[in-house]
Formats: C-alpha cells, sequence, structure tokens
C-alpha cells in the first residue's frame, strides 16, 4: 500500500476526480481512512474496508478512541461533603510582603509546597473514582495572599493564584486548581475551581466555597466539613503554568 496523506488532502483530491460518486461522502471517507492510518499505523484494526460504491465501512472507535470512551462516561452535577485537613511542607517561601495604611498585608509570589489529606463524607457511590483520589494529593503552587486586621472575625487571610497538585493513590491523577476572592457584605470570600485533571480525574471540575485561613481562629471555631460542587465537562489537558508547578513535585 502506498504512503498515507495525513493532511486529509488525498480524499479532497479524490472526490474531485469522481464528481458524479458522491464527491462529499467519497472525501469523507478518505479522510477518515487515513486519520485512522495515522492514528495506529501498520495495525490491522486501523485498516479500513471500503463497498465498492466508495463508503467507508471501518470503525470509528480505531480513528477516534477517546470519543468512544467520553461517550459512555457518567454525567454528574452533584454535592458533595469532605473533610480533611492540609500540611504546608518545607520548601514553602514568603514572597515579597508590603502593608496598605489601612492595615491589608500583601504578600506576592508566595511558594507553597503541601500535602492534603482528605476525604468524602457520607454517599459516595456514584462519583468518579477520580475525585477521591484527588483529596489525598502532594501539592505546589504559587499564590498571592491577602491579610486583613479585623480582629472580630480573627484576621482572616484569602489566596489567589493556582496551585498543581498529584494524587498519592495514583500518579497518573493530578490537578490544576484555582483560588480566588471574592467580597460579602464587606468580608473576603475564599473560592476554588479546579480546572482540569488527568488520568480519572480528567473531564471533571470541582468548586466551592472555602474557609479564610486565620492563625486566630480557635481550634474549636474551624469548619469540620466542607460542601463542594462535583459536575462532568469537557477533558481539557493542564494549562502550561500547572505543568510546571507539576514538574516541581516528587513523582
Amino acid at each position: 500500500m502506498g504512503d498515507v496523506d495525513c493532511t486529509g488532502r488525498a480524499g479532497t483530491a479524490k472526490a474531485a476526480a469522481h464528481p458524479r460518486r458522491g464527491g462529499r461522502r467519497l472525501a469523507g471517507a478518505a479522510a477518515a481512512a487515513g486519520l485512522a492510518l495515522c492514528v495506529a499505523p501498520g495495525s490491522a484494526s486501523a485498516l479500513p474496508a471500503f463497498h465498492p460504491d466508495g463508503h467507508a465501512v471501518a470503525t470509528a472507535a480505531a480513528a477516534a478512541p477517546e470519543a468512544a470512551a467520553a461517550k459512555t462516561r457518567k454525567r454528574i452535577n452533584r454535592k458533595v461533603k469532605v473533610t480533611g485537613k492540609f500540611s504546608v511542607l518545607p520548601g514553602s517561601t514568603f514572597g515579597v510582603m508590603s502593608m496598605t495604611p489601612d492595615g491589608v498585608g500583601h504578600l506576592k509570589g508566595a511558594r507553597i509546597v503541601g500535602r492534603l489529606s482528605g476525604r468524602i463524607v457520607g454517599k459516595k457511590k456514584g462519583l468518579p473514582k477520580g475525585i477521591a483520589k484527588l483529596l489525598k494529593i502532594d501539592v505546589s503552587g504559587k499564590l498571592d495572599v491577602d491579610s486583613y486586621f479585623d480582629p472580630e472575625h480573627f484576621n482572616p487571610m484569602v489566596a489567589r493564584g493556582l496551585v498543581a497538585g498529584r494524587s498519592r493513590r495514583a500518579k497518573k491523577v493530578t490537578g490544576c486548581i484555582r483560588f480566588s476572592t471574592t467580597k460579602k457584605n464587606g468580608q473576603p470570600v475564599q473560592r476554588f475551581k479546579l480546572l482540569g485533571g488527568t488520568g480519572k480525574a480528567a473531564g471533571y471540575t470541582m468548586s466551592g466555597k472555602l474557609p479564610t485561613f486565620s492563625f486566630d481562629r480557635p481550634a474549636a471555631q474551624q469548619p469540620k466539613v466542607l460542601k463542594l460542587r462535583v459536575k462532568s465537562g469537557k477533558r481539557k489537558r493542564p494549562q502550561k503554568s500547572c505543568r510546571r508547578l507539576l514538574r516541581k513535585l516528587k513523582k
């Protein structure tokens, strides 16, 4: 068999040569055949059969196995409760600190290395396994932190930036998390969102509101359970900045 044109131009040329034999169908069939051969060169399962009138008989799964897997993946949209603790590890740096006249401290470029040990509380049935694995991760992040002088609310702290994590249970499961802040009734609110993941966490998002961090809040008043929302979405490759953070973690 001759060389395969992976650009898809060969199918267009054949269609132009046979305008009365279903040009569009033949062009699509030829392009699908070329794609299948490019996906798995030399594989017998990738060679499509052709009907005499130009119809492709090859399976679409050979050309796009990920698309077939995505169709079988269960779609979810539900709230979950989680609990756990986060520990800051050696290797973290605090960046550059500044203060404003109203008593707000700004910490720019803080490098965070840490470990999250969490678990799902209550019903787990129907949740993707990758989400549970992302609750036990080692993380590396770059954050900007704001510290508010507000004794009535235990001088809260909020963060903005990206954190990347790798599961300790399955090394192929990673996640990229964005921390952001808003204000409600004049008080800072800490939010986070899982932007994308790999392995069994691919194709899912997780978001929620987190309690503001504080060194002054008594342990008895620290929240024990957090409510998060898990949703299925599109598979996205982790962005470049997250991949750089992942390389800083030991495998």
